[in-house]
């Protein structure tokens, strides 16, 4: 089946917006230095991590990864996470959310699920997931 929205982030509803809003700042705030080379047309400091994502910076603003080609099947944001610091509230948050939605899905389904719209910066992206988990009670 064709993807409609090839090329083109989707329709934002208001919870969508205003988690890529509160996700605006987290990255102006923990980002800036990248976020200000980046807007300006240049290269991160090759010294980060960062820059192995081939970041680049969308029309929102936000600040994403470019994946490998993938089938043509994958929509745009998931080609193009939107990158996120490890550890902050607000990605835990984001993480405690996505595993209440998913019916309190284990951390593998949780982290999967996140995958397909964020890059968690760090070694693994289960250090984010797993405070979610034992913090859940259900």
């Amino acid at each position: 089946m064709p993807n409609l929205n090839e090329g083109k982030e989707r329709p934002l509803d208001e919870e969508h917006y205003a988690a890529l809003r509160l996700v605006k700042l987290l990255q102006q705030q923990q980002f800036s230095q990248e976020l200000e080379r980046l807007t300006a047309g240049r290269l991160v400091h090759e010294r980060l991590r960062l820059r192995q994502l081939n970041p680049f910076v969308d029309e929102r603003g936000l600040i994403r990864s470019r994946r490998p080609a993938q089938s043509q099947a994958v929509d745009w944001e998931t080609r193009h996470p939107i990158l996120l610091p490890p550890l902050h509230q607000l990605v835990r948050d984001l993480v405690r959310e996505k595993h209440r939605k998913l019916g309190h899905a284990g951390k593998t389904n949780t982290r999967n699920h996140l995958a397909q719209y964020y890059h968690i910066l760090g070694p693994r992206q289960q250090q984010s997931v797993r405070p979610a988990h034992h913090l859940c009670r259900h």
